[in-house]
C-alpha cells in the first residue's frame, strides 16, 4: 500500500464506479433514492427506496477506498485517541427491483494495517429477498455471513478471529392508508477465538424478535414506534482489546464473554414545517445482561436501564444566490447498573454522556459547487476495569468539505480535525481492585488528537 501520510496529515482516496441498466437513467424522475456505503467494520450498507410505480430494473455498484494517515482510530484505541492505520476496502452491490419480487446481494472485503504492526481483515456478504403479493402485505428474508481477523504486533502472533452468520425474516401489513405494522425475527450466532498469551473461545447465539408501528397521523408528520430485543458488543475489536491488555485471564475470558442484551422501546417522530424538518427520538432499554469487567474476566451483570433522548433538525434556505442547508442533532444518554465489584450504581462502562453535531452546507443554484463546515462534540465517559477507572473528557472537532459536480461525475475534498482539542484523561489506579476503595495513584494526561485527515472522493455514474 502506498504511503500517503506525512507529519500528521492523512490522505484518503475513494473511487466509486456505478453501472445501471437503462431503466435507471431517470432515477430522480422515477422518485427513487439509493445509498451505498461502507461502515467501520468493512461491511457494505445499501438501501433503495422507490416512491413511483415500480418497474423491473437492475442496479450494480462497485467502490474502492484507500486511506492512510494518523486520524483513524485503531481497533484497541481509547476513545478520542488517534492512531495511524492504512486501509484498503473493496465493496460491491447488486439490486434488482420489480413487482412483486425484489432481490439484493452485497459483498465487501477490507484490509487495515496499523503503524505498530499487525493487521485486520474483514469480509462480509448479505443477501435479501422481498415479495409483495398485494399492496397491503409484504414478506422479506435476509441472510448474512461475516469474518474478521485482528492480529497484533510486528509478528502478528496474537490474533482474534470472529465468524458470524445470521438469518432474519419479517412480515409487514398495511391495514389502513398511512399505517404499517411489521413483525420480524432475527437469529444470529457468532464465534470468537483468541490465540496469543493463552487461548480462548467465546460462542454466542441470540434471537432478536421485534415489532414496529409506522404511521402518518397527519400530513407532514411521521411516527414510528418499535419494541424488541437488541444485542451488541460481541465484536472482535473489544474481545481483542481485553485479551491483549492482560486485564483478564484468557481462559476465563472465553467462557465469560457474551453480548449485551436488552429489551428496547424506541419512539421517533418527524414533523415537516415548510421546507424544514424537526425530529424527536426517545428510547428506553431494560437491560437483560451487560458485560462489565470483574476481578479476572468480563462479568455479565443482570438488570439495569438505559435511556436516550435525541433532537434534530434540517433547514434548507436561500443565502444570497446560494442554496444553503443547516442541520444538527443532539443526543443525551443516561444509564445505570450495579457494579459487579463494588455493588454501587454507576453508568455503563465507556458510554459517552452526550454527543452532537452542527453542519452548514452551501451550494450554487445549479448544484455544481458545494462546500460546508461541520462541528462535532462527544461528551465525557468513564471506563471501568478491575483495578482502574479511566475518565476521558469531552472531545470536539471541526471539519470542512468542498465538492464539484459535472454531469455524472463528482469530486469531493474533505478535511477532518481542522480544530481538535486534546481530551483530558484521568486514570485512577486502585489497590488490588476497585472493591478495596483505596486509590494508589491518579495519573493525568491528554490524548493526542491533533492529526488532520484528508479525504478525496471521486465518483461517477455510468
Amino acid at each position: 500500500m502506498a504511503q500517503l501520510s506525512h507529519h500528521g496529515l492523512s490522505l484518503s482516496l475513494c473511487l466509486t464506479l456505478l453501472a445501471a441498466s437503462p431503466a435507471l437513467a431517470d432515477d430522480t424522475a422515477a422518485g427513487a433514492t439509493t445509498s451505498v456505503r461502507l461502515d467501520g467494520q468493512g461491511r457494505i450498507l445499501a438501501s433503495r427506496v422507490t416512491t413511483a410505480e415500480a418497474q423491473d430494473n437492475l442496479e450494480t455498484r462497485l467502490s474502492l477506498a484507500v486511506a492512510a494517515g494518523s486520524a483513524t482510530p485503531g481497533a484497541t484505541s481509547t476513545r478520542g485517541e488517534l492512531k495511524r492505520w492504512d486501509d484498503l476496502n473493496v465493496a460491491a452491490a447488486a439490486r434488482w427491483t420489480g413487482r412483486p419480487l425484489q432481490l439484493s446481494l452485497e459483498a465487501a472485503s477490507g484490509l487495515s494495517q496499523p503503524a505498530e504492526g499487525g493487521y485486520r481483515t474483514d469480509t462480509s456478504a448479505r443477501a435479501m429477498a422481498a415479495v409483495e403479493p398485494n399492496p397491503t402485505i409484504s414478506f422479506d428474508l435476509t441472510g448474512e455471513v461475516a469474518h474478521s481477523d485482528v492480529a497484533f504486533g510486528q509478528s502478528g502472533a496474537a490474533q482474534v478471529s470472529r465468524v458470524s452468520d445470521a438469518v432474519a425474516a419479517g412480515v409487514q401489513w398495511k391495514p389502513l392508508p398511512g399505517v404499517a405494522l411489521k413483525a420480524s425475527q432475527r437469529l444470529e450466532d457468532a464465534d470468537l477465538v483468541w490465540r496469543g498469551r493463552g487461548a480462548s473461545q467465546a460462542v454466542a447465539a441470540v434471537d432478536l424478535p421485534a415489532v414496529e408501528l409506522a404511521a402518518r397521523p397527519w400530513n407532514g408528520a411521521d411516527l414510528n414506534i418499535a419494541y424488541g430485543r437488541i444485542a451488541s458488543n460481541f465484536d472482535a475489536d473489544r474481545f481483542a482489546a481485553i485479551a491483549a491488555s492482560g486485564l483478564a485471564d484468557p481462559t476465563l475470558l472465553g467462557r465469560a464473554y457474551r453480548p449485551d442484551q436488552a429489551w428496547r422501546l424506541a419512539v421517533t417522530a418527524v414533523h415537516q414545517i415548510g421546507a424544514a424538518k424537526l425530529k424527536l427520538g426517545l428510547s428506553d432499554s431494560q437491560l437483560i445482561t451487560s458485560q462489565e469487567m470483574g476481578a479476572a474476566a468480563p462479568t455479565l451483570v443482570a438488570g439495569g436501564r438505559r435511556t436516550d433522548m435525541s433532537l434534530g433538525f434540517e433547514w434548507p434556505f436561500q443565502l444570497a444566490d446560494r442554496a444553503a442547508t443547516l442541520a444538527g442533532d443532539w443526543t443525551q444518554r443516561a444509564s445505570s447498573l450495579r457494579d459487579p465489584l463494588t455493588g454501587a450504581l454507576r453508568p455503563l462502562s465507556g458510554e459517552a454522556a452526550y454527543d452532537g453535531r452542527l453542519d452548514l452546507a452551501l451550494a450554487s443554484l445549479d448544484r455544481r459547487w458545494s462546500w460546508g463546515l461541520g462541528a462535532h462534540l462527544t461528551g465525557p465517559s468513564s471506563d471501568f476495569s478491575a483495578s482502574r477507572v479511566r475518565q476521558v473528557g469531552a472531545l470536539s472537532s471541526l471539519s470542512s468539505f468542498v465538492e464539484m459536480r459535472a454531469d455524472n461525475t463528482a469530486l469531493r475534498l474533505q478535511v477532518d480535525n481542522l480544530l481538535n482539542d486534546a481530551p483530558s484523561v484521568l486514570d485512577m489506579n486502585f489497590l488490588r481492585d476497585r472493591s478495596s476503595g483505596q486509590i494508589l495513584s491518579q495519573d493525568h494526561s491528554a490524548l493526542d488528537s491533533s492529526a488532520l485527515r484528508l479525504t478525496v472522493t471521486l465518483s461517477r455514474r455510468i
